[in-house]
């Protein structure tokens, strides 16, 4: 025996409105000021913006799931006639392409640009920060990160630290031979 089709009618994921989009979009910091030796300042891109700012930007324009934006690799963002497309990996593995908005387009422009990732067509697009050590590395003590990350152990977080990693050429020229 079964029980009668149950379909909801409204969906439990939140909605952002348009003027939400645009203000979490413009919220995301795509440059920083860096000082030059001289003094003078000037403005460079910061990568990490730039990723952000394009897969929220993928997520807006696309109602990609969250899945299928980092599922994407750099060769699923490509030309068709004189349009860029985005291939997104669905669930139960749907290929789903689109034309890209044209601010999605300047987003994913700008980050493959910025990134250097043209020469990795098989690499994926959305990649992970570098550097995640960086409380670290700026003095943060292990076992206050132990407990940021809530690791059961300090040996856990220690797994993380690569602080010792950098081994810096003043360190190299100091072997006299």
């Amino acid at each position: 025996m079964r029980g009668p089709k149950h379909s909801a009618r409204k969906g439990k994921t939140p909605v952002l409105t348009a003027e939400e989009a645009r203000q979490l979009l413009d919220s995301v910091d795509v440059t920083r000021k860096v000082t030059l030796h001289d003094g003078t300042e000037i403005e460079e891109p910061l990568l990490v913006g730039l990723r952000d700012r394009a897969l929220i930007g993928l997520m807006v324009y696309t109602f990609a799931r969250v899945g299928a934006a980092l599922r994407m690799r750099v060769e699923d963002y490509y030309i068709q006639g004189r349009r860029d497309w985005v291939r997104l990996h669905e669930k139960g593995g749907k290929l789903h392409t689109l034309p890209c908005h044209d601010n999605l387009d300047r987003y994913l422009e700008e980050f493959v640009a910025a990134a250097g990732l043209a020469k990795d067509a098989k690499g994926p697009l959305f990649r992970t920060v570098r550097d995640r050590t960086a409380y670290l590395k700026n003095g943060g003590m292990l076992e206050t990160a132990q407990q940021m990350t809530a690791h059961e152990s300090p040996r856990t977080t220690g797994l993380y630290d690569r602080r010792s990693d950098d081994v810096s050429l003043d360190e190299v020229e100091k072997i006299t031979i």
